[in-house]
């Protein structure tokens, strides 16, 4: 399909059967990685400022960094760090899934 700003790309639906191939050849569960980050309680722009610094450590401005943010907000996920504050970083177990949808959404290859 091709998308608005002139890019190609394909779409496929989120059937069981597709889940479970994409599982057993690739070893991402999109539907477990989906529901683990539902259930996280946090506060998102908390999660995009975080992802605003690391795109700014990274070099990204701008539209791009703006990109990473979002994405980085969609899969961060939450780790202690002194005097009761939290750390956000991107589990190992969604590395994979995370890095293709930055070069996807974003451009960016990490």
């Amino acid at each position: 399909m091709e998308k608005p700003n002139g890019r190609r790309g394909w779409y496929a639906a989120s059937t069981p059967a597709y889940n479970a191939e994409q599982r057993s050849r690739c070893g991402i569960d999109r539907l477990e990685d989906l529901a683990a980050r539902r259930e996280e309680p946090r506060s998102r722009g908390n999660v995009h400022r975080a992802g605003m610094g690391v795109a700014a450590q990274r070099g990204y401005s701008g539209r791009e960094a703006s990109c990473f943010a979002q994405v980085y907000a969609t899969y961060a996920a939450p780790r202690p760090a002194e005097r009761g504050r939290l750390n956000y970083a991107i589990p190992a177990r969604s590395a994979h899934a995370y890095s293709q949808e930055l070069f996807q959404r974003c451009g960016i290859s990490r």
